[in-house]
């Protein structure tokens, strides 16, 4: 990665130094990093006095941030963050994008939408239901009467068990009364 600092004005190798070390923390967000320049300006008759331009130069893409400040240092400090934040930004935009996870994100957060098959259609990850949440039942196989007095003793107006001849069954309850769903993998 390139860096160049520049000034319209006399800029002292110290503070030159330091512009160049804190713009070099920047390429550890971007792989594709190729060149940031830098442009340093002081006018007193602005207030704030001090400001500082920054241009990051990706891979097929510009990004330029600007910032002003009362001491040069923090207009450095204040650029280099800002054009810091837009490089993730970026990136996790690309990431989704190609159907990955971004950075940082969580598994409750939305995720990236997926093709299902090769038919082209596209459905929503589970991670996108904010109202879906998973459960493990170990199910063990119970007559029905016992799996009714069972479901008595729980809160659920539900109970998923295995019934003697080893099908998946379902009690439910409503209105009042208890149905008894089987299931079929024929």
């Amino acid at each position: 990665m390139r860096v160049a600092v520049s000034s319209r004005g006399r800029i002292d190798q110290q503070l030159r130094s330091y512009a160049e070390t804190k713009l070099a923390r920047i390429e550890r967000h971007a792989i594709a990093l190729h060149e940031v320049r830098l442009q340093l300006e002081e006018d007193a008759g602005c207030s704030p006095p001090f400001s500082a331009e920054a241009v990051a130069h990706l891979q097929h893409t510009r990004l330029a941030a600007r910032s002003q400040a009362a001491s040069m240092r923090e207009a450095i400090d204040r650029v280099v963050d800002k054009l810091s934040r837009q490089i993730e930004r970026r990136k996790e935009r690309v990431v989704e994008h190609k159907g990955h996870a971004a950075a940082h994100s969580t598994p409750e957060e939305p995720g990236p939408r997926r093709a299902e098959g090769g038919n082209g259609a596209r459905t929503p990850s589970r991670a996108s239901h904010s109202a879906l949440s998973r459960r493990h039942l170990r199910l063990r196989p119970m007559p029905v009467e016992e799996a009714v007095a069972e479901m008595e003793t729980r809160a659920e107006p539900w109970f998923l068990f295995l019934d003697d001849e080893g099908a998946v069954s379902l009690l439910v309850r409503r209105a009042g009364e208890l149905e008894l769903v089987v299931a079929d993998f024929r």
